[in-house]
């Protein structure tokens, strides 16, 4: 009876906790939903960000992209502060850096906003590490990757909404571009209270790598991972998957429609909005295709060549075809392979470093999205002359990302197959 009724309250203490871990997740989610939408939202102000602070739409691009120095950096710190504190406290914290870098992008001029920005970076970078840390500690290994791709969907979600909605509120809507930022501080604080309200006590998340005091305890996940190959070939093939998406189609891709192809705005605004929505459907569906057939490999790699061929058409193709909304409705979709690999890293290193691994990722995915960045604006400042930028300007740094997703498909045919169908071949096959 007595048994029984440990039973009873063992299952309840699971389901509770299930529910605790679903809902935290949830959270962070919605973190990283606001997240990507004040990171996309420069991309359809470009005018109004100019016109206020003096600068040219180039240097308003510089501006954006500063948002990658910082993310990348603080992608390491989330990974270490949660693998060694757990999630309640870091989580929320970044969330109110974050609200406080939205604030500040409107509050005292250029200067206010480049600091603003790189809070934004700041604080944002414990979104996807909240993610899936919580996801990981709480939920079925078997729908990691599942879980992952809905996080990564949530993310692009917002990044469409800070394209479609923002653009629809400035320019049927005449609200002030100052508006969107002040309101997405005030919802992230929000998200902020609700994280520190909800996410579980350290104490229950703390893994015991990290047990005592001192850096060499806090760094000691990183030795772990950066000492297996396979962990830089996870980052640097989900880095490469990314830079199409994250430079190229939320930073460029309305300037490229508008200055370079002369298709209007509305029209612009469409067309590349299709990629962030392409991601919430991509990134969740090829998770769960991961799962299903229990192998990663095949879906990087499919991924990237269909992205190869999306990313060409943009490109090179005649523009009323390189501009048509399902062309980047495609590319969205494929760009969601760039998830699978947060899986993989997982898979082929300890438990107890799964929060560092996202952060490791997230530092060498960022970065070499703030150099690629860097680098458009290098090459883009001269091309312009201080006027509009033509086509050809565009196709030339645009080819960064197309060697950027050639090589991810290299490195992903050199990764190790981490999937569930290996595990039950390894079984099969012990006598």
């Amino acid at each position: 009876m007595n048994n029984d009724n440990h039973g009873v309250a063992s299952l309840a203490a699971t389901r509770r906790g299930t529910v605790i871990a679903l809902l935290g997740f949830s959270l962070c989610a919605a973190f990283y939903f606001v997240q990507y939408a004040l990171r996309s939202a420069p991309e359809v102000m470009t005018n109004e960000l100019a016109s206020t602070f003096g600068i040219t739409a180039v240097d308003v691009g510089g501006l954006s992209s500063s948002f990658f120095y910082t993310y990348s950096v603080f992608a390491l710190v989330s990974g270490a502060a949660l693998d060694r504190f757990g999630a309640r406290a870091p989580v929320p914290i970044g969330a109110a850096v974050m609200a406080m870098g939205a604030l500040l992008f409107v509050a005292d001029g250029l200067g206010g906003a480049q600091i603003g920005r790189l809070l934004q970076g700041a604080g944002g970078a414990f979104a996807l590490t909240g993610a899936v840390y919580v996801a990981a500690s709480g939920m079925a290994p078997s729908r990691l990757a599942l879980a992952i791709g809905i996080a990564q969907g949530a993310g692009m979600f917002g990044a469409w909404a800070g394209e479609v909605i923002v653009s629809i509120l400035l320019r049927r809507w005449g609200v002030p571009w100052q508006a969107v930022w002040i309101v997405g501080a005030c919802v992230t604080g929000v998200i902020a209270i609700c994280l520190l309200l909800t996410l579980r006590r350290p104490a229950a998340t703390r893994p015991s790598v990290v047990s005592t005091g001192g850096l060499v305890e806090v760094i000691r996940p990183y030795r772990i991972l950066l000492a297996n190959p396979q962990s830089w070939l996870c980052a640097l093939c989900a880095g490469c998957l990314f830079i199409p998406t994250t430079i190229g189609a939320l930073i460029w891709r309305v300037p490229f429609y508008t200055s370079g192809l002369d298709i209007n705005y509305r029209q612009a605004v469409l067309s590349a909005s299709m990629v962030p929505l392409g991601w919430v459907v991509g990134a969740p569906l090829l998770g769960w295709i991961s799962d299903r057939i229990g192998r990663r490999k095949p879906v990087i790699i499919l991924g990237g060549l269909v992205l190869l061929a999306a990313e060409a058409m943009v490109l090179f193709a005649p523009a009323p075809i390189a501009s048509f909304w399902a062309v980047d409705f495609v590319f969205g979709v494929a760009s969601g392979a760039a998830m699978v690999p947060y899986s993989v890293i997982k898979e082929i290193n300890p438990d107890a470093v799964k929060g560092s691994a996202t952060g490791a990722m997230n530092l060498i995915v960022f970065a070499l999205s703030a150099v690629i960045g860097s680098l458009h604006t290098w090459v883009l400042t001269p091309a312009s002359g201080g006027s509009d930028l033509t086509a050809s300007a565009f196709r030339h740094v645009g080819l960064l990302g197309l060697s950027a997703v050639i090589l991810a498909v290299l490195i992903g045919c050199l990764l190790h197959e981490t999937g569930s169908s290996v595990h039950r071949e390894t079984k099969l096959s012990v006598p």
